[in-house]
């Protein structure tokens, strides 16, 4: 994590660090020294790291029930010239939905080094379709093949999505719109698009949900105005209607296409 040393001192690991410093360190040690005053956090490293802009509207694909929504209505998403995103196990989506228009996932978001290893062959193939691929700060990640893998520090012990849209944030993204993120789910299949078709005991954390769902809309802007250094009125975030998770403006699946093409219009 990237933190700003506020004055000169000497640490055993750092060594002696100078006024303005700008040094890399874990996040434990990062909030020894942001709490003793000898430093302040600076931007994430994504921005350092990926250097990438995104000039274009966001649709960040989940995986809950109104994912298929945008299934029964992808076609109004035809010609609108956004950039895709997903999490985790995204390729059934990908597959199912995109595929019906013929695109793809422009970013890829992997919450762990589990997930990272498990979708790597898939990750491989997006890659060389010029995916961006990013995951949280973790070791024994198998990068096995050619790519720009970004590795995060947004991201510790918060959401898959929260991370995201922190990331998203660092990248210039403007306009984002939910789907699949419902804040809920009564019943495991009813989670994880293409559950069906996973062979282990992938099951829906119904708990762990609420809670993420708590998080969000009791913190998150807050948490992204001190991280990002952009607010709520320069990154607009929209969801779709039903969702419980109520910190971003609702509409349907119908407006957010709508609005998409005049948004396109305008980039």
């Amino acid at each position: 994590m990237e933190i700003i040393a506020l004055q000169k001192f000497s640490n055993g690991l750092l060594g002696n660090v100078e006024e303005g410093q700008v040094i890399d360190v874990t996040p434990n040690r990062a909030k020894i020294l942001i709490s003793s005053g000898l430093a302040k956090s600076g931007k994430s490293r994504v921005h350092r790291q990926a250097n990438y802009t995104i000039n274009k509207p966001v649709v960040i694909l989940g995986q809950g029930p109104s994912s298929r929504l945008l299934e029964r209505n992808i076609g109004l998403f035809r010609d609108k010239d956004v950039f895709w995103a997903s999490m985790n196990r995204y390729i059934f989506q990908e597959r199912e939905i995109l595929g019906k228009i013929r695109k793809r996932f422009n970013m890829i978001w992997c919450s762990s080094n589990v997930r990272f290893n498990e979708m790597r062959n898939h990750l491989k193939e997006s890659a060389k379709d010029g995916a961006l691929i990013m995951t949280t700060t973790h070791t024994y990640l198998r990068i096995d093949f050619q790519a720009d893998v970004y590795v995060s520090d947004i991201g510790i012990g918060i959401s898959s999505l929260f991370a995201m849209l922190c990331a998203l944030g660092t990248m210039g993204a403007n306009d984002i719109y939910l789907i699949g993120f419902d804040g809920y789910a009564t019943h495991p299949g009813q989670v994880y698009y293409g559950q069906h078709k996973i062979n282990d005991d992938f099951i829906a954390r119904q708990e762990s949900i609420q809670k993420d769902t708590k998080v969000f809309n009791k913190m998150f802007w807050d948490y992204f105005e001190k991280t990002v250094y952009r607010t709520r009125d320069e990154m607009r975030i929209h969801n779709l209607t039903g969702s419980k998770i109520s910190c971003f403006k609702k509409m349907t699946i119908k407006q957010m296409a709508n609005q998409l093409g005049e948004v396109t219009a305008n980039a």
